[in-house]
């Protein structure tokens, strides 16, 4: 009884600091936020929000009625459907945000026995997080798709995983294939009376292959990557690149180690030593991904140092197993691991390294 009015206290307390948040994030959309969204200023707090909002408009440059708003390159659908149902308008997005998150972060919380204020805190120690709430973007999905995927599990019901899915293709197609590769581990007990190091391997060996196998469905994605690259050369991404060669030739379960250490924790470290994380020029890139990075690095260090990073710990062995599939995009962009973050933050707290079910 008294966990459960501390609970319903700590919801309450949420509710209000995301009441103050979205009235600050009004007044800075009204001064700046809405101005930078429309590409009138440069302070870009955002990965693809101007874009999203462009594609919605019809004023998006290359883009027609006739192109689809999901394919193997790019996904606008669960932005653009968003923006749609409230009309384009960015104050209701940012309510939309903060409903979502709120409903979501309580209902995950609720399941695995964490405090809810306590999580979101954390979160919100990420800018990722704040831009999240901010504007339009595919990342806010990330929390309906947690708690809907967990529910599922949870109650073993089928709706609720096939509605986890629905959230998979509002944040991109590579959820979907994560969460099928999920279903299938659970699903089959003989992949659960494996060693899960010997499980991991196996996975790694296979995504090796695979990615060799399938280069031809990629290629559009390799393109778009290999001209993202030329964009940015002399500024770090030459190591990256040498990566995705070798995983090209099948030796991705050589360079998954470095790829991933790069794309988690090396993108903040970098800007910090070079002294651009206090840029005012793509404040997103250099200043936002940075800090994300580093605020990551911290917190998987403290689950290290609390012994809770063992591949017996359910959502921690899961969360690597959704390092293991991300890191096989030749793209190089770390906001793909928010899922992680938000992960790492509840088995920090206190997430049970058993996921509760109900028999």
């Amino acid at each position: 009884m008294r966990k459960s009015l501390v609970f319903k206290k700590n919801e309450l307390y949420l509710f209000l600091l995301l009441f103050l948040f979205s009235a600050l994030s009004f007044a800075f959309l009204y001064c700046v936020g809405g101005d930078a969204l429309n590409y009138e200023n440069d302070f870009q707090f955002f990965a693809d929000s101007g874009t999203y909002l462009q594609v919605s408009q019809g004023t998006y440059p290359g883009l027609d009625i006739n192109t689809p708003l999901m394919s193997v390159e790019s996904t606008y659908l669960g932005p653009v459907l968003v923006l749609g149902l409230l009309q384009d308008n960015i104050y209701a997005v940012c309510l939309f945000n903060c409903v979502v998150f709120f409903f979501s972060i309580t209902y995950i919380c609720r399941v695995l026995q964490v405090n809810p204020l306590g999580v979101s805190l954390i979160l919100l120690l990420s800018p990722l997080t704040v831009s999240t709430l901010i504007s339009i973007n595919k990342e806010i999905f990330v929390f309906p798709f947690l708690a809907l995927a967990l529910s599922g599990y949870y109650n073993k019901s089928l709706a609720q995983m096939f509605l986890a899915i629905l959230c998979c293709f509002l944040i991109r197609w590579h959820m979907f294939v994560f969460y099928m590769l999920v279903i299938f581990i659970i699903s089959f007990r003989g992949f659960l009376r494996l060693d899960r190091k010997f499980l991991f391997a196996l996975l790694l060996l296979l995504f090796s292959f695979a990615y060799v196998s399938l280069m031809s469905f990629f290629s559009g994605v390799i393109d778009t990557a290999h001209a993202s690259f030329e964009a940015y050369e002399g500024q770090g991404v030459g190591i990256f690149v040498h990566l995705n060669t070798l995983q090209e030739r099948g030796f991705y379960f050589l360079v998954f180690p470095i790829k991933a250490v790069q794309l988690l924790f090396a993108t903040g470290i970098k800007s910090f030593l070079e002294g651009r994380i206090f840029s005012m020029v793509d404040i997103y890139n250099y200043t936002f991904v940075a800090l994300h990075c580093i605020v990551s690095l911290v917190v998987f260090l403290m689950v290290l140092w609390r012994r809770k990073a063992s591949l017996n710990n359910d959502l921690f062995f899961f969360s690597l197993l959704f390092v293991l599939f991300f890191t096989l995009s030749p793209v190089f962009a770390a906001r793909y691991y928010y899922l992680v973050y938000v992960v790492w933050v509840l088995v920090l707290m206190g997430a049970p390294a058993k996921i509760p079910r109900i028999d």
